[in-house]
């Protein structure tokens, strides 16, 4: 499927949400001709499907208005079956992107790519508010050069690098429960994604997942970690 974002000439990209989309709509009507591209953890299949649909909804109608598009990966806290290829296109102004998505916008390519290990896991509920294919997946086959690459997660030489104690306490409530994997699985899942940016080479990298903000320059490209609910547009890309 090609994406036509030929009439966005506006760039804001959105911090975790987790369900709630208030600084999404803020921002909806606040921009106009704007791609919203969103780092995942938007927070989709966690509350009644029927007031989740009319949210979007009326968030779709605020877009369209100003004609603007929405386009969000999936990050731990969402449901990936809204993010497969033929349940991807949620509304008519709003796309959840599968893992591998390409598209061109003012003259820029992006690629996007979700997906991440939930830290606290063993305390949800599956296929309810955690699901076994939430991780991030290389696919060497997929990937192409592009400007802008947006992720979930990062590299383990980007910020944060070193796990905050809140990770240290899931693995011990993990290893209590006999599951002593997530360290390894959590530095593997970091190491994987620093091939998949050496792979792409972007001139700019952005990326959520770790709920603080940070802007670095590392061997000469810019690694955006984006707040939960923080919005930024890039001065130039």
């Amino acid at each position: 499927m090609t994406l036509d974002y030929s009439k966005q000439t506006n760039i804001l990209f959105h911090g975790d949400s987790h369900g709630d989309w208030r600084s999404i709509f803020h921002h909806a009507q606040a921009m106009k001709d704007c791609l919203h591209i969103h780092v995942g953890d938007i927070g989709m299949g966690f509350i009644d499907p029927e007031l989740e649909r009319q949210q979007w909804k009326t968030i779709n109608e605020i877009l369209a208005e100003n004609n603007s598009r929405f386009i969000g990966i999936r990050g731990n806290h969402d449901n990936p079956a809204f993010f497969k290829s033929d349940t991807s296109h949620y509304l008519e102004h709003i796309y959840f992107a599968p893992d591998y998505t390409y598209f061109e916008c003012i003259g820029t390519i992006f690629l996007l790519v979700g997906g991440a290990i939930s830290i606290d896991r063993t305390n949800r509920e599956k296929n309810v508010s955690w699901w076994e294919d939430e991780v991030f997946v290389y696919d060497e086959s997929k990937i192409r050069k592009a400007d802008v690459l947006v992720t979930h997660t990062t590299p383990d030489y980007c910020s944060p690098v070193e796990y905050a104690s809140v990770v240290h306490y899931w693995i011990v409530e993990e290893a209590k429960k006999g599951r002593v994997t997530l360290y390894n699985e959590l530095v593997t899942e970091r190491d994987i994604l620093s091939k998949l940016v050496a792979a792409v080479n972007p001139r700019l990298h952005v990326y959520g997942h770790f709920h603080d903000s940070c802007n670095e320059r590392i061997n000469g490209r810019i690694h955006r970690l984006m707040d939960i609910y923080e919005a930024w547009s890039p001065v130039s890309i």
